[in-house]
């Protein structure tokens, strides 16, 4: 789209925007408004993505939680524990939380 505003774009970034985009690498398929309408679908689709970032979000956090359990106390996979889980989890994913904004809060005293 930029290129289509008569700005300059490296062909680097052309070529990264293409395969994010899902654009095949054969632009002689392609004419230019077809290369602009998939970019502006892709960034609808990037858009509605962003609206559902916070349950996105929370989904990972949650399976990370699962896995770094699981991975420290295997026994808990069983059933009769699935309380004890739980309950590890929530614990984990608040450990997860806590250490994202701290690294986040040494990061900005750094730049």
């Amino acid at each position: 789209m930029k290129q289509s505003k008569g700005l300059q774009v490296s062909a680097q970034v052309l070529h990264q925007i293409r395969e994010a985009a899902g654009i095949q690498s054969d632009l002689d398929y392609y004419t230019l408004p077809t290369i602009i309408s998939q970019l502006r679908d892709t960034t609808v689709k990037r858009r509605e993505a962003q609206k559902q970032h916070k349950k996105l979000r929370e989904t990972y956090l949650e399976k990370l939680a699962v896995a770094i359990v699981l991975h420290k106390s295997p026994q808990l996979e069983d059933p009769d524990k699935e309380v004890q889980l739980r309950q590890q989890t929530n614990e984990a994913v608040h450990r997860i939380i806590k250490k994202e904004r701290k690294q986040a809060r040494y990061q900005a005293c750094w730049r």
